[in-house]
């Protein structure tokens, strides 16, 4: 951790929203969750908060996903509600990410 602490110094301030780097990045579709999940851990969040964390993150977009899944074969109503669900998705976690982008450089 060290090494990466001396490379990378934002990583300090992972520390402070370490939680909430982990909801989104485990919320946002193209983020890659493993390395997500590396960087949390690395900077020392504790166990029960990430195992609650990726718990309350995943479970309702894993029912989401095959809820979505199962209509989207079936109609174009699916189809829209698709691609409807990835763009508010993808909205929210930019939103998100640009909130607490903000609240680290004050």
């Amino acid at each position: 951790m060290k090494d990466l602490e001396r490379k990378y110094p934002e990583l300090k301030k992972l520390e402070t929203y370490n939680y909430k780097f982990l909801a989104l990045g485990m919320i946002c579709p193209i983020a890659p969750t493993d390395v997500v999940c590396f960087l949390s851990a690395a900077v020392g969040i504790k166990y029960t908060t990430y195992i609650l964390t990726v718990i309350v993150t995943n479970i309702p977009l894993l029912i989401f996903s095959s809820f979505i899944v199962i209509n989207f074969s079936e109609s174009l109503m699916g189809t829209v509600l698709v691609v409807a669900s990835f763009v508010l998705v993808s909205i929210v976690s930019i939103k998100m990410w640009n909130t607490l982008k903000h609240k680290r450089s004050t």
